[in-house]
């Protein structure tokens, strides 16, 4: 053997011989579980479905270049107040089956 078929494993404790050793994946959601291990679980506290949120800016520019749009008079005040604080036009924002993020309820 050369060393590159090993895998080392770092305890946070002693064990005894023959004591089982539980493995942690960390705080993921079943698709990550699934993408990056082979499996899901049933009730997965991480488990959850993004949530796009967007705003149109439907600015006078963009309510003249296209029929039936109506102007927003606060286009330009929410584009401007979402870059103030660091946020985009659209986020994405985890939805959990439990709870929900209270950021997206801000945006």
């Amino acid at each position: 053997k050369d060393g590159d078929e090993e895998v080392i494993l770092y305890a946070d404790r002693g064990y005894r011989q023959m004591e089982q050793i539980y493995i942690s994946y960390g705080q993921k959601s079943n698709a990550e579980l699934l993408l990056l291990y082979g499996f899901a679980l049933e009730r997965n506290p991480y488990n959850s479905v993004d949530v796009t949120v967007s705003i149109s800016p439907r600015t006078k520019a963009v309510a003249e270049a296209n029929e039936g749009v109506e102007e927003d008079p606060l286009a330009q005040e929410k584009i401007d107040f979402l870059s103030s604080v660091g946020r985009d036009e659209t986020v994405d924002f985890p939805c959990y089956a439990d709870r929900y993020p209270v950021e997206m309820l801000e945006y």
